[in-house]
């Protein structure tokens, strides 16, 4: 008996250990026989390297400096231990600056792909753990002429308690409208997850299946999708960062500053990117 036992054991152990190889996986969606994916280089990173690739990204956002009362801070983003790594800190204390709503006292984090490469047609997903911060975690393409896609913005621990039952557990993606676009609203959708994004590792997947067409995907199903209110057509950087999110005009209401005790905190204060893989479709 305690040979079976160990048996099931074994066997147990061996269907866990599947599971999350097929987590940290992942795989983009299913095609037509005709159809296959093939891997997007120039924009797919492992952050398996003893360093974050310069040729690829830029350690802040050479074209904005954040959000009030945050902004990017250069090097705040790195590799390490072979995640990509983005951190959030105390840029000096809140009681310090006039209007801590307005005021930078944060310092966040941003990592840019140099070159404008993301298009319709790719299929991008990224495995990702949110920091525990009153902050976004964020995956989103922009730098263009009039268009920006969240594939997720993610509030990983409000510090307004109320919203602990919801924006932990928000999919949050969205859609924005710039330059000779600029009009329409904002269109976005949310999504409900069964844990948290600062719990766990996350799979966020998007198909720019083509300009009018947006799917958004969670740990390899297909939740969500946006039509945008304007075709989608001009290529993109690809970017991950981190911002303080304090009011309704920012789109996610009353979630509050974050909390210097939690920026303080590095098992709090950084957002985790195991991998984010791109590809596109060809004919077999």
């Amino acid at each position: 008996m305690r040979h079976i036992n160990n048996q099931y054991g074994f066997l147990f152990i061996l269907l866990v250990l599947s599971l999350i190889n097929y987590k940290a996986m992942s795989a983009p969606p299913v095609l037509e026989l005709d159809q296959t994916w093939q891997s997007v280089d120039q924009l797919t990173d492992e952050f398996n390297e003893s360093s974050l690739d310069l040729s690829m990204w830029d350690d802040y956002h050479p074209h904005w400096e954040g959000r009030a009362p945050s902004a990017f801070k250069k090097g705040h983003c790195y590799v390490d231990n072979g995640f990509l790594v983005l951190k959030s800190t105390v840029k000096k204390l809140p009681e310090m600056v006039n209007d801590p709503y307005q005021d930078i006292w944060v310092n966040a984090a941003a990592c840019v792909t140099k070159k404008k490469q993301a298009i319709p047609g790719y299929y991008y997903e990224a495995r990702m753990k949110a920091s525990s911060l009153s902050m976004t975690s964020s995956f989103w393409f922009r730098v263009g002429n009039y268009s920006e896609i969240d594939v997720i913005e993610h509030i990983g621990n409000p510090s307004v308690g109320s919203r602990q039952a919801d924006l932990p557990y928000q999919y949050h993606a969205n859609t924005h409208y710039y330059g000779p676009a600029k009009g329409p609203k904002p269109l976005a959708k949310e999504y409900k997850m069964t844990t948290r994004g600062r719990d766990e590792f996350h799979v966020y997947g998007f198909w720019w299946k083509d300009p009018n067409t947006l799917w958004f995907y969670h740990n390899d199903k297909k939740v969500m999708e946006i039509k945008p209110r304007v075709p989608f057509e001009e290529p993109l950087k690809m970017i991950f960062d981190t911002e303080v999110f304090p009011w309704a005009t920012a789109g996610i209401p009353n979630i509050g500053l974050p909390k210097v005790e939690n920026l303080n905190d590095p098992n709090k204060n950084a957002m985790l990117v195991d991998w984010v893989r791109t590809y596109k479709l060809a004919n077999n």
